[in-house]
């Protein structure tokens, strides 16, 4: 899976750590460069890590971040970091930039063998979840229960919210 995002991401976008790099840095310190803390923020999701922590612990071990390293050709960011620059980021710019991703698959028509009836793009939204809470305020809310027996409302689908 690796080499094929490598091998997806030089072939579409070769470009893309430029791209990143061009977008705008909100820090005053500059430890790692932003396609490395933007790059670790996409690569925590596509490894599915459950959490910064998570992919912590892996980037503590010496192989991963090794391999890591040498796969992708950019350092491996603590993800306290990379999530304080996301926090203080213009989404405006990562949004810019993903328009522009698409485009070019769209350009090369990557997308039209997906089409509905041949005709129609498919338009995936993810709108699972908007905010945590203890309490939910109607049977549509949709809920999880940890193995401890708390149970955590998402508030979504309610109007109200």
């Amino acid at each position: 899976m690796i080499f094929s995002l490598c091998k997806t991401i030089s072939h579409y976008f070769p470009d893309l750590f430029d791209k990143i790099s061009k977008l705008e840095d909100c820090r005053k310190r500059k430890h790692y460069e932003l396609a490395e803390l933007v790059m670790a923020c996409v690569f925590m999701f596509i490894f599915k890590k459950g959490s910064r922590n998570a992919f912590n612990n892996e980037r503590s071990e010496e192989e991963f971040r090794t391999n890591y390293e040498k796969i992708f050709k950019v350092h491996l960011p603590h993800m306290d970091t990379v999530d304080e620059v996301m926090r203080i980021s213009d989404e405006r710019q990562s949004e810019k930039l993903k328009k522009e991703m698409t485009g070019v698959l769209t350009e090369r028509k990557i997308f039209h063998k997906y089409r509905l009836l041949g005709k129609y793009f498919r338009v995936v939204i993810d709108g699972t979840h908007v905010m945590n809470v203890n309490e939910g305020h109607c049977n549509r809310c949709l809920h999880k229960t940890s193995e401890h027996g708390k149970t955590t409302y998402f508030l979504k689908c309610c109007p109200k919210f």
